[in-house]
Protein backbone atom coordinates (compact mmCIF):
# COMPACT_ATOMS: atom_id res chain seq x y z
CA UNK A 1 0.00 0.00 0.00
CA UNK A 2 1.26 3.46 -0.90
CA UNK A 3 0.45 6.94 0.35
CA UNK A 4 1.63 10.53 0.35
CA UNK A 5 3.16 11.48 3.65
CA UNK A 6 4.20 14.70 5.27
CA UNK A 7 6.85 15.65 7.74
CA UNK A 8 6.48 15.69 11.48
CA UNK A 9 8.16 17.10 14.56
CA UNK A 10 11.49 15.76 15.77
CA UNK A 11 11.35 12.59 17.75
CA UNK A 12 13.57 10.18 19.60
CA UNK A 13 15.29 10.34 22.95
CA UNK A 14 13.98 9.32 26.33
CA UNK A 15 11.22 11.93 26.37
CA UNK A 16 9.44 10.68 23.26
CA UNK A 17 6.92 13.00 21.63
CA UNK A 18 3.30 11.98 21.21
CA UNK A 19 2.66 10.15 17.93
CA UNK A 20 3.00 10.91 15.06
CA UNK A 21 6.76 11.62 14.93
CA UNK A 22 9.52 11.83 12.37
CA UNK A 23 12.62 9.64 12.40
CA UNK A 24 16.15 10.89 12.79
CA UNK A 25 19.06 9.54 10.77
CA UNK A 26 19.53 8.88 7.06
CA UNK A 27 15.91 7.78 6.43
CA UNK A 28 13.63 10.43 7.92
CA UNK A 29 10.43 8.41 7.77
CA UNK A 30 7.10 9.32 9.37
CA UNK A 31 5.82 7.08 12.16
CA UNK A 32 2.26 6.77 13.41
CA UNK A 33 0.39 3.97 15.16
CA UNK A 34 -3.05 3.08 16.48
CA UNK A 35 -4.44 0.58 18.97
CA UNK A 36 -7.31 -1.16 17.20
CA UNK A 37 -9.58 -3.97 18.25
CA UNK A 38 -11.37 -4.42 21.60
CA UNK A 39 -9.63 -3.41 24.87
CA UNK A 40 -7.93 -4.40 27.09
CA UNK A 41 -5.46 -6.06 24.64
CA UNK A 42 -5.95 -4.47 21.23
CA UNK A 43 -3.81 -5.00 18.19
CA UNK A 44 -1.32 -2.28 17.32
CA UNK A 45 -1.05 -1.14 13.72
CA UNK A 46 2.15 0.73 12.81
CA UNK A 47 2.21 3.09 9.84
CA UNK A 48 5.47 4.11 8.17
CA UNK A 49 5.73 6.81 5.49
CA UNK A 50 9.13 6.25 3.86
CA UNK A 51 10.71 8.95 1.63
CA UNK A 52 11.50 7.22 -1.66
CA UNK A 53 14.40 9.59 -2.37
CA UNK A 54 16.37 8.31 0.63
CA UNK A 55 16.07 4.63 -0.35
CA UNK A 56 18.38 2.78 -2.74
CA UNK A 57 17.26 0.42 -5.48
CA UNK A 58 18.91 -2.99 -5.28
CA UNK A 59 21.46 -3.46 -8.10
CA UNK A 60 20.02 -6.87 -8.96
CA UNK A 61 16.42 -5.69 -9.16
CA UNK A 62 14.37 -3.37 -11.33
CA UNK A 63 13.53 -0.51 -8.98
CA UNK A 64 13.03 -2.60 -5.83
CA UNK A 65 14.72 -2.06 -2.47
CA UNK A 66 15.06 -4.35 0.54
CA UNK A 67 14.32 -3.06 4.05
CA UNK A 68 14.70 -4.43 7.56
CA UNK A 69 12.26 -3.04 10.14
CA UNK A 70 12.66 -3.52 13.89
CA UNK A 71 9.91 -2.56 16.34
CA UNK A 72 10.09 -2.26 20.10
CA UNK A 73 7.13 -1.74 22.42
CA UNK A 74 7.93 -0.02 25.73
CA UNK A 75 6.15 0.78 28.97
CA UNK A 76 6.05 4.19 30.65
CA UNK A 77 9.59 3.68 31.99
CA UNK A 78 11.02 2.84 28.57
CA UNK A 79 11.44 -0.87 29.36
CA UNK A 80 10.84 -3.29 26.51
CA UNK A 81 7.60 -5.28 26.76
CA UNK A 82 7.21 -6.50 23.19
CA UNK A 83 8.13 -5.96 19.58
CA UNK A 84 9.37 -7.77 16.51
CA UNK A 85 12.11 -7.89 13.89
CA UNK A 86 10.72 -8.38 10.42
CA UNK A 87 12.23 -10.50 7.73
CA UNK A 88 13.54 -8.39 4.88
CA UNK A 89 10.77 -6.53 3.06
CA UNK A 90 10.99 -5.90 -0.67
CA UNK A 91 9.51 -2.54 -1.69
CA UNK A 92 8.79 -1.40 -5.24
CA UNK A 93 10.16 2.16 -5.57
CA UNK A 94 8.43 2.52 -8.94
CA UNK A 95 5.09 2.58 -7.14
CA UNK A 96 5.95 5.37 -4.72
CA UNK A 97 3.01 7.66 -4.06
CA UNK A 98 3.43 11.15 -5.44
CA UNK A 99 5.20 10.07 -8.62
CA UNK A 100 4.68 12.74 -11.26
CA UNK A 101 3.39 15.34 -8.78
CA UNK A 102 4.97 18.10 -6.70
CA UNK A 103 4.67 16.12 -3.46
CA UNK A 104 7.79 14.20 -2.34
CA UNK A 105 7.32 10.52 -3.14
CA UNK A 106 6.40 8.35 -0.17
CA UNK A 107 5.95 4.62 0.38
CA UNK A 108 3.62 3.34 3.07
CA UNK A 109 4.23 0.20 5.11
CA UNK A 110 1.70 -1.14 7.60
CA UNK A 111 2.85 -3.54 10.33
CA UNK A 112 0.68 -5.28 12.92
CA UNK A 113 1.67 -6.36 16.43
CA UNK A 114 -0.10 -7.82 19.41
CA UNK A 115 -0.38 -5.15 22.08
CA UNK A 116 0.77 -6.20 25.57
CA UNK A 117 -0.82 -4.58 28.60
CA UNK A 118 0.84 -1.35 29.68
CA UNK A 119 2.33 -0.37 26.32
CA UNK A 120 3.01 3.35 26.31
CA UNK A 121 5.48 4.03 23.51
CA UNK A 122 6.85 2.59 20.31
CA UNK A 123 10.38 2.60 18.85
CA UNK A 124 10.98 1.71 15.19
CA UNK A 125 14.25 1.31 13.28
CA UNK A 126 14.41 0.99 9.49
CA UNK A 127 17.54 -0.29 7.74
CA UNK A 128 18.04 -0.04 3.96
CA UNK A 129 19.72 -3.33 3.05
CA UNK A 130 20.11 -2.44 -0.64
CA UNK A 131 22.43 0.54 -0.28
CA UNK A 132 25.23 1.97 1.83
CA UNK A 133 25.76 5.32 3.46
CA UNK A 134 27.23 7.86 1.07
CA UNK A 135 30.21 9.05 3.11
CA UNK A 136 33.58 7.60 2.08
CA UNK A 137 34.39 6.21 5.53
CA UNK A 138 30.87 4.83 5.95
CA UNK A 139 31.06 3.18 2.53
CA UNK A 140 34.39 1.56 3.38
CA UNK A 141 32.85 0.21 6.59
CA UNK A 142 29.74 -0.96 4.66
CA UNK A 143 27.38 1.00 6.90
CA UNK A 144 23.74 0.91 5.85
CA UNK A 145 21.29 3.80 5.58
CA UNK A 146 19.04 3.81 8.62
CA UNK A 147 16.47 5.83 10.49
CA UNK A 148 15.01 5.55 13.98
CA UNK A 149 11.90 7.07 15.56
CA UNK A 150 10.29 6.83 18.99
CA UNK A 151 6.81 8.08 19.80
CA UNK A 152 4.37 7.56 22.63
CA UNK A 153 0.65 6.95 22.63
CA UNK A 154 -1.64 9.54 24.18
CA UNK A 155 -2.86 8.76 27.67
CA UNK A 156 -6.15 6.86 27.68
CA UNK A 157 -9.10 9.04 28.60
CA UNK A 158 -12.40 7.19 28.34
CA UNK A 159 -11.53 4.80 25.50
CA UNK A 160 -13.86 2.08 26.72
CA UNK A 161 -15.05 0.41 23.54
CA UNK A 162 -13.46 2.86 21.09
CA UNK A 163 -10.17 2.37 19.30
CA UNK A 164 -7.55 5.01 18.61
CA UNK A 165 -8.20 7.27 15.61
CA UNK A 166 -6.50 6.47 12.30
CA UNK A 167 -6.08 9.40 9.90
CA UNK A 168 -6.47 8.37 6.26
CA UNK A 169 -5.67 9.33 2.73
CA UNK A 170 -8.23 6.94 1.36
CA UNK A 171 -9.84 3.53 1.62
CA UNK A 172 -9.38 0.75 -0.90
CA UNK A 173 -12.73 0.66 -2.69
CA UNK A 174 -11.76 -1.78 -5.43
CA UNK A 175 -13.94 -4.76 -6.15
CA UNK A 176 -11.12 -7.07 -5.10
CA UNK A 177 -11.25 -5.60 -1.59
CA UNK A 178 -15.02 -5.58 -1.20
CA UNK A 179 -15.05 -8.66 1.04
CA UNK A 180 -12.09 -7.52 3.15
CA UNK A 181 -12.89 -5.87 6.52
CA UNK A 182 -12.72 -2.06 6.47
CA UNK A 183 -9.73 -1.98 8.81
CA UNK A 184 -7.66 -3.98 6.31
CA UNK A 185 -8.53 -1.58 3.48
CA UNK A 186 -7.29 1.63 5.10
CA UNK A 187 -4.68 3.80 3.38
CA UNK A 188 -3.39 5.70 6.43
CA UNK A 189 -1.86 9.14 6.48
CA UNK A 190 1.09 8.71 8.90
CA UNK A 191 1.95 12.42 8.86
CA UNK A 192 -1.63 13.49 9.70
CA UNK A 193 -1.21 16.36 7.23
CA UNK A 194 -4.25 17.77 5.44
CA UNK A 195 -4.91 20.93 3.47
CA UNK A 196 -3.16 21.73 0.18
CA UNK A 197 -2.98 18.18 -1.20
CA UNK A 198 -5.90 16.74 0.75
CA UNK A 199 -8.69 19.21 1.53
CA UNK A 200 -10.96 16.69 3.27
CA UNK A 201 -10.34 15.26 6.71
CA UNK A 202 -10.69 11.48 6.54
CA UNK A 203 -10.46 9.35 9.68
CA UNK A 204 -11.35 5.88 10.95
CA UNK A 205 -12.26 4.46 14.35
CA UNK A 206 -13.90 1.28 15.51
CA UNK A 207 -15.62 0.06 18.63
CA UNK A 208 -17.46 -2.65 20.48
CA UNK A 209 -21.02 -2.11 21.67
CA UNK A 210 -20.95 1.35 20.13
CA UNK A 211 -23.26 2.04 17.20
CA UNK A 212 -23.35 5.85 16.93
CA UNK A 213 -20.86 8.63 17.57
CA UNK A 214 -20.57 12.42 17.51
CA UNK A 215 -17.38 14.10 16.35
CA UNK A 216 -15.99 17.61 16.59
CA UNK A 217 -12.86 19.39 15.41
CA UNK A 218 -11.16 21.96 17.65
CA UNK A 219 -8.62 24.60 16.76
CA UNK A 220 -5.84 23.96 19.30
CA UNK A 221 -4.90 27.64 19.31
CA UNK A 222 -8.03 28.65 21.22
CA UNK A 223 -9.85 25.27 21.67
CA UNK A 224 -12.78 26.62 19.64
CA UNK A 225 -14.97 24.00 17.89
CA UNK A 226 -14.77 24.67 14.15
CA UNK A 227 -16.51 21.55 12.78
CA UNK A 228 -18.89 18.96 14.19
CA UNK A 229 -21.15 16.16 13.07
CA UNK A 230 -22.42 12.66 13.76
CA UNK A 231 -22.14 9.22 12.20
CA UNK A 232 -23.60 5.75 12.55
CA UNK A 233 -21.65 2.53 12.43
CA UNK A 234 -21.02 -0.03 9.77
CA UNK A 235 -21.28 -3.21 11.86
CA UNK A 236 -19.31 -6.28 10.80
CA UNK A 237 -20.38 -9.88 11.36
CA UNK A 238 -18.15 -10.17 14.42
CA UNK A 239 -19.92 -7.24 16.07
CA UNK A 240 -17.18 -4.66 15.46
CA UNK A 241 -18.56 -1.23 14.59
CA UNK A 242 -16.53 0.80 12.08
CA UNK A 243 -16.75 4.58 11.61
CA UNK A 244 -15.30 6.42 8.61
CA UNK A 245 -15.52 10.19 9.07
CA UNK A 246 -15.17 12.80 6.33
CA UNK A 247 -15.20 16.59 6.73
CA UNK A 248 -14.37 19.51 4.43
CA UNK A 249 -11.35 21.51 5.67
CA UNK A 250 -11.11 24.01 2.82
CA UNK A 251 -12.32 26.97 4.90
CA UNK A 252 -9.94 26.42 7.84
CA UNK A 253 -6.63 28.21 8.26
CA UNK A 254 -3.26 26.51 8.71
CA UNK A 255 -2.65 25.28 12.22
CA UNK A 256 -2.90 22.45 14.73
CA UNK A 257 -6.34 20.89 15.20
CA UNK A 258 -7.84 18.07 17.26
CA UNK A 259 -10.44 15.51 16.24
CA UNK A 260 -12.59 14.26 19.13
CA UNK A 261 -14.95 11.29 18.85
CA UNK A 262 -17.59 10.54 21.49
CA UNK A 263 -19.97 7.58 21.67
CA UNK A 264 -23.59 8.73 21.73
CA UNK A 265 -25.08 5.25 21.92
CA UNK A 266 -23.29 2.35 23.52
CA UNK A 267 -21.37 3.63 26.53
CA UNK A 268 -19.51 6.63 27.85
CA UNK A 269 -16.50 6.59 25.50
CA UNK A 270 -14.31 9.35 24.09
CA UNK A 271 -11.07 9.47 22.09
CA UNK A 272 -9.13 12.28 20.44
CA UNK A 273 -6.03 12.94 18.34
CA UNK A 274 -4.26 15.95 16.82
CA UNK A 275 -3.70 16.61 13.11
CA UNK A 276 -2.26 19.42 10.97
CA UNK A 277 -3.68 21.69 8.27
CA UNK A 278 -1.03 23.05 5.88
CA UNK A 279 -1.65 25.20 2.81
CA UNK A 280 1.93 26.01 1.76
CA UNK A 281 3.72 23.58 -0.58
CA UNK A 282 6.98 24.14 1.32
CA UNK A 283 5.37 22.89 4.54
CA UNK A 284 4.64 19.55 2.88
CA UNK A 285 8.04 19.16 1.23
CA UNK A 286 10.47 20.18 3.97
CA UNK A 287 11.40 18.02 6.93
CA UNK A 288 11.40 19.48 10.44
CA UNK A 289 15.06 20.43 10.37
CA UNK A 290 14.75 22.33 7.09
CA UNK A 291 11.53 23.98 8.24
CA UNK A 292 13.35 25.50 11.21
CA UNK A 293 16.20 26.94 9.14
CA UNK A 294 14.19 29.99 8.17
CA UNK A 295 13.31 30.71 11.79
CA UNK A 296 16.93 30.13 12.80
CA UNK A 297 18.30 32.85 10.53
CA UNK A 298 15.41 35.30 10.90
CA UNK A 299 14.55 35.42 14.57
CA UNK A 300 16.17 36.32 17.83
CA UNK A 301 16.58 33.73 20.56
CA UNK A 302 13.22 34.32 22.27
CA UNK A 303 11.14 34.10 19.10
CA UNK A 304 13.14 31.16 17.75
CA UNK A 305 12.49 29.16 20.92
CA UNK A 306 8.75 29.71 20.48
CA UNK A 307 8.84 28.51 16.88
CA UNK A 308 11.02 25.50 17.70
CA UNK A 309 8.33 24.16 20.03
CA UNK A 310 5.52 24.55 17.49
CA UNK A 311 3.91 21.87 15.35
CA UNK A 312 4.22 22.18 11.54
CA UNK A 313 0.73 23.66 11.24
CA UNK A 314 1.35 26.20 13.99
CA UNK A 315 4.71 27.06 12.42
CA UNK A 316 3.09 27.78 9.06
CA UNK A 317 0.44 29.96 10.69
CA UNK A 318 3.14 31.87 12.61
CA UNK A 319 5.15 32.42 9.41
CA UNK A 320 2.08 33.61 7.50
CA UNK A 321 1.22 36.10 10.26
CA UNK A 322 4.83 37.32 10.50
CA UNK A 323 5.25 38.05 6.80
CA UNK A 324 1.74 39.52 6.53
CA UNK A 325 2.42 41.88 9.44
CA UNK A 326 5.63 43.12 7.77
CA UNK A 327 4.36 43.34 4.19
CA UNK A 328 5.47 46.79 2.91
CA UNK A 329 2.58 46.97 0.45
CA UNK A 330 -0.33 44.55 1.05
CA UNK A 331 -2.04 45.77 -2.13
CA UNK A 332 0.52 44.02 -4.35
CA UNK A 333 0.43 40.36 -5.25
CA UNK A 334 3.68 39.51 -3.45
CA UNK A 335 5.52 40.43 -0.27
CA UNK A 336 8.49 42.60 -1.21
CA UNK A 337 10.19 42.04 2.15
CA UNK A 338 10.12 38.29 1.65
CA UNK A 339 11.70 38.83 -1.77
CA UNK A 340 14.53 40.68 0.01
CA UNK A 341 14.88 37.77 2.43
CA UNK A 342 15.08 35.18 -0.36
CA UNK A 343 17.68 37.26 -2.21
CA UNK A 344 19.79 37.48 0.96
CA UNK A 345 19.51 33.71 1.47
CA UNK A 346 20.70 33.13 -2.09
CA UNK A 347 23.66 35.48 -1.54
CA UNK A 348 24.57 33.84 1.80
CA UNK A 349 24.43 30.33 0.31
CA UNK A 350 26.67 31.42 -2.57
CA UNK A 351 29.37 33.31 -0.66
CA UNK A 352 29.42 32.05 2.93
CA UNK A 353 28.93 28.29 2.63
CA UNK A 354 31.53 25.58 3.22
CA UNK A 355 31.70 21.89 2.40
CA UNK A 356 30.19 21.18 5.82
CA UNK A 357 27.64 23.97 6.24
CA UNK A 358 25.06 25.77 4.14
CA UNK A 359 25.86 29.49 3.80
CA UNK A 360 22.61 30.75 5.30
CA UNK A 361 23.32 28.76 8.47
CA UNK A 362 26.84 30.12 8.93
CA UNK A 363 27.50 32.97 11.34
CA UNK A 364 28.23 35.40 8.51
CA UNK A 365 25.20 34.21 6.58
CA UNK A 366 22.88 34.74 9.51
CA UNK A 367 24.20 38.23 10.22
CA UNK A 368 23.94 39.16 6.51
CA UNK A 369 20.35 37.91 6.26
CA UNK A 370 19.25 39.70 9.42
CA UNK A 371 21.09 43.01 8.96
CA UNK A 372 22.06 43.25 5.29
CA UNK A 373 25.43 44.17 3.78
CA UNK A 374 27.88 45.89 6.16
CA UNK A 375 28.81 49.50 5.48
CA UNK A 376 32.46 48.62 5.95
CA UNK A 377 34.30 45.31 5.88
CA UNK A 378 37.87 44.63 6.99
CA UNK A 379 39.18 41.30 5.70
CA UNK A 380 42.57 39.79 6.53
CA UNK A 381 43.32 36.34 5.10
CA UNK A 382 46.91 36.20 6.37
CA UNK A 383 47.34 38.93 9.00
CA UNK A 384 50.83 39.86 10.09
CA UNK A 385 52.31 42.09 12.80
CA UNK A 386 50.06 45.12 13.42
CA UNK A 387 47.24 43.57 11.38
CA UNK A 388 46.80 40.69 13.85
CA UNK A 389 43.32 40.81 15.33
CA UNK A 390 44.58 41.05 18.91
CA UNK A 391 46.46 44.20 17.92
CA UNK A 392 43.64 45.73 15.89
CA UNK A 393 40.95 45.18 18.52
CA UNK A 394 42.57 44.19 21.82
CA UNK A 395 39.51 45.08 23.85
CA UNK A 396 36.96 43.36 21.65
CA UNK A 397 38.87 40.09 21.65
CA UNK A 398 39.01 39.88 25.43
CA UNK A 399 36.81 37.66 27.59
CA UNK A 400 33.07 37.64 27.87
CA UNK A 401 32.08 39.70 24.82
CA UNK A 402 29.57 37.44 23.14
CA UNK A 403 26.18 36.62 24.65
CA UNK A 404 25.05 33.97 22.19
CA UNK A 405 26.79 33.15 18.95
CA UNK A 406 24.88 30.00 18.14
CA UNK A 407 21.50 31.48 17.36
CA UNK A 408 20.04 28.23 18.65
CA UNK A 409 18.42 29.70 21.72
CA UNK A 410 21.11 28.55 24.14
CA UNK A 411 23.70 30.91 25.56
CA UNK A 412 27.09 29.58 24.55
CA UNK A 413 29.90 32.13 24.96
CA UNK A 414 33.12 31.23 23.18
CA UNK A 415 35.22 32.31 26.13
CA UNK A 416 37.89 29.82 25.12
CA UNK A 417 38.23 31.61 21.77
CA UNK A 418 38.22 35.17 23.08
CA UNK A 419 39.88 35.01 26.46
CA UNK A 420 43.10 33.42 25.27
CA UNK A 421 43.44 35.04 21.83
CA UNK A 422 47.22 35.47 21.58
CA UNK A 423 48.95 38.48 20.08
CA UNK A 424 50.62 35.93 17.77
CA UNK A 425 47.30 34.49 16.53
CA UNK A 426 47.51 34.84 12.73
CA UNK A 427 44.20 33.25 11.76
CA UNK A 428 42.12 34.92 9.06
CA UNK A 429 39.35 37.25 10.22
CA UNK A 430 36.66 39.64 9.01
CA UNK A 431 35.27 42.71 10.74
CA UNK A 432 31.81 43.91 9.68
CA UNK A 433 30.80 47.43 10.69
CA UNK A 434 27.44 49.14 10.28
CA UNK A 435 27.36 52.93 10.66
CA UNK A 436 23.84 52.82 12.06
CA UNK A 437 22.14 49.45 12.61
CA UNK A 438 22.09 47.98 9.15
CA UNK A 439 18.83 47.03 7.48
CA UNK A 440 17.18 44.49 9.81
CA UNK A 441 14.28 42.63 8.22
CA UNK A 442 12.23 42.79 11.44
CA UNK A 443 13.52 45.67 13.61
CA UNK A 444 10.76 45.18 16.18
CA UNK A 445 11.92 41.59 16.85
CA UNK A 446 15.58 42.44 17.42
CA UNK A 447 16.17 42.46 21.17
CA UNK A 448 18.25 45.40 22.36
CA UNK A 449 19.42 46.34 18.86
CA UNK A 450 21.77 49.32 18.84
CA UNK A 451 20.70 52.51 17.12
CA UNK A 452 24.25 53.26 15.93
CA UNK A 453 27.48 51.44 15.22
CA UNK A 454 26.85 47.71 14.99
CA UNK A 455 29.99 45.58 14.80
CA UNK A 456 30.63 41.86 14.24
CA UNK A 457 34.01 40.07 14.27
CA UNK A 458 34.41 36.67 12.59
CA UNK A 459 37.49 34.41 12.80
CA UNK A 460 38.44 31.31 10.78
CA UNK A 461 39.33 29.36 13.93
CA UNK A 462 39.37 25.93 12.30
CA UNK A 463 41.18 27.00 9.15
CA UNK A 464 38.76 25.77 6.49
CA UNK A 465 36.86 28.95 5.67
CA UNK A 466 34.06 28.85 8.23
CA UNK A 467 34.25 32.32 9.76
CA UNK A 468 32.82 31.99 13.25
CA UNK A 469 31.42 34.96 15.16
CA UNK A 470 33.55 35.71 18.23
CA UNK A 471 32.36 39.22 19.07
CA UNK A 472 29.41 41.57 18.61
CA UNK A 473 28.50 44.78 20.38
CA UNK A 474 24.80 44.09 19.89
CA UNK A 475 23.22 43.93 23.32
CA UNK A 476 20.82 41.18 24.25
CA UNK A 477 20.88 37.56 23.11
CA UNK A 478 21.96 37.09 19.51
Amino acid sequence: MLVFAGILPFSGGEDAAVLPVQASGDIRFDLDAARLGPPPSPEIEIYLGLPAASLTASPDSSGWTRLLVETRLEDADGDEIGGAKTDSIWVDLNRAAGRGSSVPERILLTLRLESPKGVRQLRVTVLDLSGRKRGLLDALQAKKMRGEACGRFEEDRKRCGLSDIVFLWDIDRSEEGADIPVRRRLLPNPSRFFGLYHTSLLAFAEGREVDAIAYRVRNRKDERIVLQGADSALVARDGTASFVLAADLSTLAAGLYRLEIEATRGGDCEVGADFQILWQAESWKRDSKAALEEAYVLLNTVEYEKVREMSPGEREAYSDDLWRAHDPDPSTGNNELRDVFLARVQHADRFFGTALKRGMLSDRGRVFIRFGSPDEMTKELNPQDLDLLANVFPGETGAGNLDDISGSGRTNPRDDLTRHRSTHDARAYEIWSYQVRGEPLFPDLELGIRTTGLKFIFVDDLGYGDMRLIYTNQSGAY
